[in-house]
């Protein structure tokens, strides 16, 4: 290594040069460290993650290209008050996002305000074992079966499974036993890589630095530092004048944004939908309201043109969203009334779906008490008329419906939990193609409570979050062969619940809602293929979850006093 940083000693005092001027440009005078990692061995390299974890301090994380990596020193801008030493990991990767080398190193003389390094780092490769064709704790798919009805392929392409057989350094961050297999999609840059299928130490929480980007580096945010940056927001009206003013005790109990990102629907349980215009800066409240009875939910057409809003009377009204926004008012375009139901529903319309040609509004009405039936009904906006019902047990209720086409596939995952024999709670999980007269199903059970679910925008994984905290994906690729990949993304605890779960539309990060009954609650984002998690401590218990169609904006709903959390880089 040494004969490298000689070679480029000139380059790098022209870094130095640089670098120097940058700390006295900012009020912190951020601490700068510069790492020394060239990728000249590795012609395959097209990118260089390092991560800066201080002794007793948060993390920070920041990529650069395989040609900085070999121009010179990387600097790495942390909090101002960064002193003493820290761990250094870099993590090499292709342009398919693969792991090609790894290394690791502890910095010392680390000064509050001042510039340490550079620190080498030795990268060793990272080789493939070969392809793992055994089940394992992920019970590997073999290649699709039939189904009853249609294809396997309808949710999304069969998947490989490839042991890389190699340990991660960055142990704080990444998982420290990192010796399985990680199941990505044929595509690796379209649909989520998976986690681990032999390691079954959960996954570790690096806490939040202050400030995650931007560095030195000209990168453009990421989705991993979409939590540096929260602002509150309140969605709830307040009720009366003066003294006698109050915040009534409601939640937000859905988020929605746009498909431009313009726009975000906040869906509260005081049967009101509130419009927010998105900017940079954040949220800006518009005049714009949605009235109805109490808990709304709702969901925006693929192409933005509407917004579909339910409430607790089981009204659901489809608005026309840009010329309310451009009036300033509501501006209705159908209601699709509940009373074209046999019979009809008595407790809500709690979850809505456009299809993605915006011909058809998927809705779950919640029947009111036993032996009523849960009502999963397919409207033709078209003619505002039933086209399709599917009726389910009091008890057995949807939790994700997949954006499919009516015509083609459109998935939708439910939940019935049981009591077993020796007292402990499993649920049955369903999945439903409603696109078909008779739908077709595909079952699988899991121990405990599941709270929530999330279809992969690919429609080949399925999340689920439970009760007791755990969240696991499942490979649906084939549903006569549905199996968990690797162990638990988050570990069951006996004190949080998974109360949300949001994939970003690439797939590759998953956000986590995790309510803490006494205590403090988080958000957690998960990077599903480089296997890191961070999280932002929040001081409420989580309700509602979405992320920007670009991945680089959060927003988080609260339960009882309407508060909106955005955060973004």
């Amino acid at each position: 290594m040494s004969h490298i940083v000689a070679r480029i000693r000139p380059v790098v005092l022209g870094a130095f040069a640089l670098l120097s001027l940058l700390p006295a440009c900012s009020d912190d005078k951020d601490t700068l460290v510069l790492v020394s990692t060239p990728v000249t061995a590795y012609p395959t390299a097209a990118k260089v993650e390092v991560t800066v974890t201080p002794t007793g301090a948060a993390a920070v994380i920041r990529d650069f290209t395989a040609a900085e990596a070999n121009s010179g020193n990387l600097g790495v801008l942390m909090p101002h008050d960064t002193s003493g030493s820290a761990a250094i990991a870099v993590v090499v990767l292709d342009a398919g996002n693969n792991r090609i080398a790894q290394g690791a190193t502890t910095a010392t003389g680390i000064t509050a305000g001042g510039k340490a390094g550079p620190f080498a780092v030795a990268l060793s490769p990272i080789t493939v074992a070969g392809v793992d064709g055994g089940a394992g704790d992920a019970g590997t798919p073999p290649a699709d079966g039939p189904t009853s009805a249609q294809p396997d392929t309808q949710m999304g392409m069969d998947r490989q499974t490839v042991d890389t057989g190699a340990s991660d350094v960055a142990a704080d961050i990444v998982h420290a036993e990192d010796v399985g297999a990680d199941v990505s999609s044929v595509q690796p840059d379209t649909g989520p890589a998976g986690l681990d299928t032999a390691a079954d130490a959960p996954l570790p929480d690096a806490p939040l630095g202050k400030d995650l980007g931007p560095d030195v580096s000209p990168d453009l945010p990421t989705t991993m530092n979409v939590l540096a940056h929260c602002t509150q927001y309140t969605h709830t009206a307040t009720f009366g004048t003066g003294d006698a003013a109050t915040v009534a005790d409601f939640g937000v109990r859905q988020l929605v944004f746009s498909p431009d990102g313009k726009t975000l629907v906040s869906f509260g349980e005081d049967g009101r939908a509130k419009l927010w215009n998105v900017s940079a800066t954040g949220l800006a409240e518009t005049s714009v309201i949605f009235t109805g009875d109490r808990n709304m939910h709702g969901a925006i057409s693929p192409d933005g043109k509407y917004v579909a809003v339910g409430d607790e009377s089981d009204d659901v009204t489809v608005y026309d969203l840009a010329a309310s926004l451009q009036y300033g008012s509501a501006s209705s375009k159908w209601a699709l009334a509940p009373s074209l139901l046999t019979p009809e529903p008595g407790d809500g319309a709690t979850r809505l779906q456009f299809t993605t040609d915006g011909s058809h509004l998927v809705v779950f009405y919640d029947a009111f008490m036993q032996p009523e039936q849960n009502q999963l009904v397919v409207w033709d906006l078209g003619t505002q008329l039933v086209a399709r019902v599917v009726k389910y047990d009091y008890d057995e209720k949807v939790k994700a419906i997949f954006p499919g086409s009516y015509t083609d596939a459109m998935w939708v995952a439910s939940a019935r939990t049981y009591d077993t024999d020796g007292g402990d709670a499993e649920t049955e999980v369903t999945l439903m193609d409603v696109s078909q007269a008779s739908p077709s199903k595909a079952q699988f059970r899991i121990a405990g409570t599941v709270n929530t679910m999330a279809f992969s925008p690919d429609g080949s994984t399925l999340a689920v979050g439970l009760d007791e905290g755990e969240v696991s994906l499942w490979d649906i690729t084939s549903k006569s062969n549905i199996s968990r990949l690797g162990s638990p993304l988050i570990p069951s605890s006996s004190t949080n619940s998974t109360v949300m779960l949001a994939y970003t539309p690439d797939g590759k990060y998953l956000a986590v809602d995790v309510g803490v009954w006494a205590g403090t609650s988080s958000a957690k984002i998960v990077s599903l293929q480089l296997k890191q998690s961070l999280q932002h401590a929040i001081t409420y218990y989580p309700w509602s979850l979405a992320f920007a169609p670009d991945g680089l904006a959060l927003a988080i709903g609260e339960r009882d006093d309407g508060i909106i959390d955005y955060c973004h880089p």
